[in-house]
């Protein structure tokens, strides 16, 4: 699997449909919103935490894994982007996704 470093800009079709995905990669997804992404991921076997702010996309998020047969690969977690660490243990992720969040964030 090819390493992506800061600074390197991949296409998020290419990342989202499992190019960069080998399997069992640690993958944390900021701004999940209903789980599309997440699913992704976890159906080319990476293990994925999940977060969004919205407690209703994290539940229709949850819904949509289990019905994909992912569920279980997939952490999912209410939390502030800009708060992370109030929400999430520290750990080690392969990978940080985050698509279509930065417009959200205040200046």
């Amino acid at each position: 699997m090819e390493n992506i470093t800061l600074g390197q800009t991949k296409n998020r079709f290419q990342i989202s449909s499992g190019k960069y995905v080998a399997g069992k990669e640690k993958i944390l997804e900021i701004g999940c919103g209903v789980g599309t992404d997440a699913i992704t991921f976890a159906k080319y076997g990476a293990i994925v935490t999940a977060t969004d702010i919205s407690s209703i996309s994290i539940a229709h998020a949850k819904r949509f894994a289990k019905d994909s047969g992912v569920g279980h690969n997939i952490t999912f977690v209410v939390a502030d982007s800009q708060r992370l660490n109030e929400y999430l243990e520290p750990q080690e992720f392969d990978i940080i996704y985050a698509c279509g969040t930065l417009h959200h964030l205040p200046d």
